[in-house]
């Protein structure tokens, strides 16, 4: 007896390991330690994050160094037209 193969089960069988691919793929698998692309999403938000809070405090870093070396020009500056004067 020849079985028929069902062209709608057929299709249903490669739409399924389909979504199994897609679904291994956004969580991860125990292959790679279900570090899917969820996980690598979340991964870079925290890791954009620390780097957007670290150029913050770089900028007010060095805008509190160029208060202080634009003071200490300007009171050199002073200085220097005093003795000249």
């Amino acid at each position: 007896m020849i079985e028929k193969k069902d062209p709608v089960k057929e299709e249903f069988e490669e739409l399924r390991a389909d979504v199994k691919q897609i679904k291994e793929a956004l969580l991860g698998s125990a292959f790679n330690q279900n570090k899917g692309f969820v996980y690598m999403l979340n991964e870079h938000e925290e890791r954009l994050k620390k780097l957007e809070d670290r150029w913050v405090r770089m900028q007010w870093l060095l805008m509190g160094m160029s208060m202080g070396a634009g003071a200490g020009l300007a009171s050199f500056i002073y200085k220097v037209i005093q003795i000249m004067h």
